[in-house]
């Protein structure tokens, strides 16, 4: 198989990996970078097509002529730029000319480095109206250094350039690509130099790219002829009220077009890799895989890049170029599955026979998602195999003890590689947080009929048929599963069939149970997995959809209020430890010093819509005055417990540890915050308290002392 090189899907997913060369944009390069074939529209390039206009146009001289794109690697920063000099050349109808001009110093012999800014000049094809001179900088990446001034660090060349814009000495367009460690260089060798009005703009700019509620506009940056956007902060998963099809849904669009896959293979009902088109080749199905991967941010407050999204893309179409290979044999997906079909037909009895029905199944999209299972080759079930798991000695079940012994033999050889570092994200927090087959109660995958009748198909449902038996289980939902799982399914309805007591000696019933149930188990795991992926059904999905639609409920915003105020005060007071605040040792408990102000009243921070910087998905409260706490998922998970009947002192620890440091930090403001110091306050030293005077001289007293 020429996998690099092969156009067709599914092999070609393989160059979809960020590691490939599909995954990797190289400027002006067309064969890189852009694996879905096109320019994929995002929030930013339709941003930076509208600033094209407004300077080919020249609809105002306040359009700032500098672009900065802060991020790091994978946030698709080169594409946008590479966009953004195609929307100049459309804009000024240079027919592809000024497009040439920058690929044509980007045509570098191989092993050599890209210049670290390319200027074109362009006078021949465009005149501005309002006096910026015909010329373009584009700097692809601010990190490396310029091999024509090798004595310059980056950060003093970047400096230079954002000085001479500053001074107004450059007047034509500056491009460039930031990440936030070569900022933080810039911001240090400004402050050596003493460049004032250099310090100032690089500290907006950092203010500007670290998102949050408090963070300045940045298109434009206030007073400044320069725009900037933080690349890792805006989502490529989170629809809007607006816009409902997301980045990824525009990615998915173009991997599923039919004219791009080659023909289904004869197999392919069977065949995971034929199967994942047409699973995913429902709309309502794409959608619900973008909304886990939203649900993933919102749990780990990380972000989706395009190299993230394109690689998991590479990783659950495809794999990696090892798992199709059988012996030393590399296969097509298509013919893989075909040897694996071949396994199952020959029956013999060996590993090759046993594992060959559950690796099909681990290459269906949602298995990719959630593919951890338990060896189950230990402790009591290592005994119990032993003990219950011993060849018959008439044929009569001998189908049913090897599907049993084939099942757990199975878990016991799979492999779970972690070298893929997508792969590693699914097996660990990925899972942790989502994963339906941690589902129970009353959780809803779909409306099915039992018996004519219209009921809710539940996690508990499943739990509850799947406990009585694999038959019952699978007949409840067996219209809504791909073969590959309803083969396993039947299987193990042989090996249920088995482990029954009546089957076995009285003396191993207590084994022969254990086993049982662990394969019932495995079944309803294995079906909540399908069902909740295809249905967009997760682990803690009630307070994920509540959490995902905060900003909405005028009813939780006040609750939240509410829950935070208790948490933060006692007894409607405010307490300040003294001996802390101050740095001095902890005193013993009834020497221990406090001040006591006014309860603090946190206050929901108001949901940023605007166009100016990019809107925040994290809901903030704010404590006191300019200082937030951002109401995590996992905070928002302990208050909802707590509204539930649990003792706060239950709750986690990394969130008393959230609630501690803002204390502190508040509480350090409040005792220097001569307004704040009312007549309400009091000291408390040990149990007692006593009033204390709080006029002007002596609260300034107190406050240094």
């Amino acid at each position: 198989m020429d996998a690099e090189t092969n156009n067709k899907y599914p092999v070609a997913f393989l160059n979809w990996a960020g590691s490939k060369q599909g995954g990797v944009r190289n400027p002006f390069k067309n064969n890189s970078g852009r694996p879905a074939g096109k320019k994929i529209e995002t929030p930013l390039t339709m941003k930076l097509k509208s600033w094209v206009d407004e300077i080919v146009s020249a609809e105002s001289e306040n359009t700032p002529k500098a672009i900065l794109l802060i991020g790091g690697p994978g946030n698709g920063k080169t594409d946008a730029v590479e966009g953004c000099i195609e929307d100049f050349d459309k804009a000024i109808q240079a027919n592809g000319e000024l497009v040439k001009r920058f690929a044509k110093q980007y045509a570098i012999q191989e092993g050599t480095l890209p210049p670290r800014k390319s200027t074109v000049n362009f006078p021949d094809l465009w005149s501005s109206k309002i006096g910026i001179k015909p010329e373009i900088h584009l700097v692809q990446d601010a990190t490396e250094k310029d091999t024509e001034q090798s004595n310059s660090s980056p950060e003093k060349l970047l400096n230079n350039e954002l000085d001479s814009i500053v001074k107004g000495a450059y007047k034509g367009i500056y491009i460039c690509c930031i990440n936030r460690g070569v900022l933080a260089n810039a911001s240090s060798l400004a402050h050596k130099e003493n460049n004032f009005p250099l310090i100032h703009l690089i500290n907006e700019l950092v203010k500007a790219a670290s998102g949050g509620p408090n963070s300045p506009n940045c298109w434009p940056l206030e007073g400044q002829s320069i725009a900037i956007w933080p690349m890792d902060v805006e989502s490529l998963v989170s629809p809007t009220p607006e816009k409902p099809d997301t980045v990824m849904h525009k990615i998915l669009n173009q991997a599923l077009k039919d004219n791009l896959w080659q023909t289904p293979c004869e197999n392919s009902s069977m065949c995971p890799f034929c199967q994942n088109k047409v699973l995913l080749g429902e709309k309502d199905a794409q959608s619900n895989l973008v909304k886990l991967l939203h649900y993933y941010e919102l749990c780990a407050g990380k972000r989706w890049t395009f190299r993230d999204l394109y690689s998991l893309i590479s990783y659950l179409f495809i794999g990696d170029l090892e798992e199709l290979t059988i012996g030393k044999k590399l296969y097509t997906p298509c013919d893989w599955t075909a040897k694996q079909l071949e396994y199952i037909n020959k029956e013999r009895d060996d590993l090759n026979f046993a594992k060959a029905p559950y690796l099909l199944m681990s290459k269906l999209y949602h298995h990719r998602l959630f593919s951890l299972w338990p060896k189950l080759n230990r402790g009591d079930h290592r005994k119990a195999k032993q003990s219950a798991l011993k060849k018959p000695k008439s044929n009569q079940f001998y189908k049913e003890y090897t599907s049993t012994v084939n099942h757990f033999k199975t878990l016991a050889n799979l492999t779970n590689n972690d070298s893929n570092y997508i792969r590693k994200i699914l097996a660990e927090s990925f899972s942790q947080s989502l994963d339906p087959a941690l589902l129970s109660g009353e959780a809803i995958f779909f409306e099915g009929t039992v018996n004519n009748e219209k009921i809710n198909i539940t996690a508990g449902l499943i739990d509850e048929r799947f406990g009585l038996s694999i038959n019952d289980g699978l007949k409840l939902v067996s219209r809504r599963l791909p073969e590959a799982e309803k083969r396993i399914l039947k299987n193990l309805i042989l090996a249920d069939d088995f482990l029954m007591e009546h089957n076995h000696s009285p003396l191993i019933y207590k084994d022969v149970r254990f086993l049982q149930a662990s394969i019932r188990q495995f079944s309803s795991r294995l079906v909540k997995r399908s069902l909740g992926v295809k249905y967009g059904v997760c682990k803690n999905i009630d307070a994920l959809i509540n959490y995902s639609k905060f900003h909405d409920d005028k009813k939780q915003i006040k609750k939240t209020e509410s829950q935070i105020r208790g948490l933060i005060n006692e007894n409607e007071k405010f307490s300040i430890p003294l001996s802390t605040t101050f740095g001095q040792p902890v005193a013993h408990r009834d020497r221990d010093i406090s001040l006591l102000v006014s309860e603090i009243k946190p206050r929901m921070v108001k949901f940023y819509q605007g166009t100016a910087k990019p809107r925040e998905h994290l809901p903030y409260i704010s404590i006191h005055k300019d200082r937030c706490l951002p109401v995590t998922f996992n905070l928002f998970q302990s208050l909802r417990e707590i509204d539930k009947g649990l003792n706060e002192a239950s709750l986690p620890e990394e969130i008393f540890a959230m609630l501690d440091e803002v204390k502190s930090i508040v509480a350090g403001e409040i005792v220097r915050d001569d307004d704040y110091l009312d007549v309400s306050a009091k000291i408390k030293i040990g149990s007692n308290i006593f009033e204390i005077d709080t006029d002007e001289e002596l609260a300034f007293t107190g406050a240094k002392s």
